[in-house]
């Protein structure tokens, strides 16, 4: 940190001095050290008894601090809650925000949970390897807390697992159809109805109860923490039937430390799982600095002013439209460009510009997270500025993305309805949903896929499998998307051409007759 930058970002700093005494040669000595100190320790610690001084109670103390900043979240977000309950309370359940705009709390809980489990879980097992060794006795009560965690979260999963499989073999007995969306669009082919039902059901158990599993993690710490608090302050060691557990939750923890060890490991060496760890920290950072002050700063505050530029720039042409597309995290980028040129452009500008989202969080996740950021009334003014020019795909195999435009849809007499927003930014009852020349639904401006894709057919692009939350650009339907969005298409199919009937002409001598051809 004194030195600045030695990484080379910015060649004109300090971090320059360090980048030329530590060439090659330097290096490779200072990794010989390194690895030579790391064995000169482990041995001593094998050989030697390890008790750090002070340790117990800087654990405590930290405890006791992460505790005190949880319960602070839960209890000033209960007055916020409940006077933003009137802003959302007459929307339908699946758009209200999560837990009442309380969410903040329990993640707030599970997340120092779970970095206090982390570093119990690298101590105890490195503990358990060594042999011996003595540790601050809150990180046994920590795990025996994770191993109550873990045998509850076991049960669950097991209870879940047969009451869903109960439930879809009372389905399969009675002819029922398990995901009605996914037998619609993929009428006539019952291979591809087989899989994408299932890969429907399993998204949407995700998108709908992620945030119940939060939440009910959440109370099982928080709640087991109390009493596991108490015996540590009262100093009351754990009864000796609890020990199998608390080798449980060792292991619970020991298996958590590794998997976000192994995560950063993989991170380091392999390009996709960057993209998937840097997920995480793409998702944190784009909110406004309130949310995180300690985590790099909104980049949204950079990015979206430049990718507005950016659209101003290709507008100034009168003959040039724009369409913005954004996939996942994209297209909550896309959709904040959007509104800003809606809100600060010119209004003739604004009917060259039109907006693509694929496999978005911009219904199930944004708005009922972060309600005060993303409200649903914020969509609703964009699809109305939009005026029709906001399409989304979106498939029902994707865990990740959904619908944005939609809600409330159910299949009645073959055919797909539901309620969404309008041309004109109002809200209702829509028509229903019409199919495409690809095959896709179109209800309202949501855009449902046939996952797996129809195909493969000539001078098309075409991805094979259940793509799920992948490969959005290479269905045939993007094509479209964009084209309406742009203003160069509708979303009806066009009709089929009517042809006349063929009809024989008059008989005028004995020779055989002759059709007349169709006419163009």
């Amino acid at each position: 940190m004194l030195l600045d930058d030695p990484t080379g970002g910015a060649p004109h700093r300090g971090g320059r001095w360090l980048r030329a005494a530590l060439g090659r040669g330097p290096r490779r000595v200072l990794q010989v050290v390194s690895w030579l100190s790391l064995l000169v320790a482990t041995g001593l610690l094998v050989r030697l008894p390890v008790r750090l001084p002070g340790a117990d109670l800087a654990v405590q103390m930290v405890a006791a601090l992460v505790a005190l900043v949880c319960v602070l979240i839960g209890v000033l977000l209960v007055p916020g809650a409940l006077l933003a309950r009137r802003t959302w309370s007459a929307q339908p359940r699946d758009l209200r925000p999560w837990a009442g705009g309380w969410m903040a709390a329990p993640v707030v809980a599970v997340a120092a949970l779970l970095g206090g489990g982390f570093g119990a879980g690298v101590a105890l097992t490195v503990r358990r390897v060594l042999g011996h060794g003595v540790l601050p006795r809150g990180y046994d009560y920590i795990a025996l807390l994770w191993g109550v965690a873990g045998v509850l979260a076991f049960l669950a999963g097991v209870a879940m697992a047969a009451t869903t499989g109960m439930v879809r073999w009372s389905s399969l007995r009675r002819n029922k159809e398990w995901a009605r969306e996914a037998a619609l669009l993929h009428a006539g082919r019952a291979r591809d109805v087989k899989r994408a039902a299932k890969a429907w059901w399993w998204a949407r158990w995700q998108r709908r109860h992620s945030h119940h599993v939060v939440l009910v993690m959440a109370s099982v710490l928080a709640f087991g923490a109390v009493p596991a608090a108490v015996l540590r302050l009262r100093e009351v060691d754990p009864p000796t039937w609890t020990r199998p557990i608390t080798g449980f939750g060792v292991v619970v923890l020991a298996v958590l430390a590794l998997s976000l060890l192994r995560a950063v490991y993989l991170a380091a060496r392999q390009p996709d799982k960057a993209r998937q760890v840097g997920v995480l920290a793409d998702l944190a950072a784009f909110w406004p600095r309130e949310a995180h002050p300690v985590v790099p700063p909104c980049y949204a505050l950079k990015v979206v002013p430049e990718l507005v530029a950016r659209v101003r720039e290709h507008l100034a042409d009168p003959g040039v439209r724009v369409v913005l597309a954004g996939h996942s995290q994209g297209s909550l980028l896309a959709a904040v460009a959007a509104a800003r040129l809606l809100e600060a452009g010119d209004p003739a500008d604004a009917q060259r510009v039109g907006l693509v989202t694929a496999g978005s969080q911009l219904q199930w996740a944004y708005p009922r997270a972060f309600p005060a950021v993303v409200p649903h009334s914020s969509l609703a003014v964009l699809a109305g500025g939009l005026d029709g020019r906001w399409r989304a795909l979106c498939r029902g195999t994707d865990p990740l993305g959904g619908a944005v435009m939609t809600w409330n849809r159910q299949v009645f007499d073959g055919m797909l309805l539901g309620t969404g927003f309008r041309p004109d930014g109002t809200s209702g009852a829509l028509p229903p949903a019409l199919r495409g020349p690809t095959g896709a639904l179109v209800l309202g401006g949501d855009h449902w896929l046939p996952d797996p894709q129809r195909g493969p057919f000539p001078g098309r692009r075409w991805a094979p499998g259940v793509n799920r939350h992948a490969d959005y650009t290479s269905d045939p339907e993007w094509d479209r998307a964009v084209a309406i969005a742009a203003g160069l298409d509708t979303a009806e199919p066009p009709a089929a051409p009517v042809l006349p009937v063929a009809r024989k002409a008059p008989v005028l001598s004995p020779e055989p007759s002759t059709p007349v051809q169709p006419g163009d």
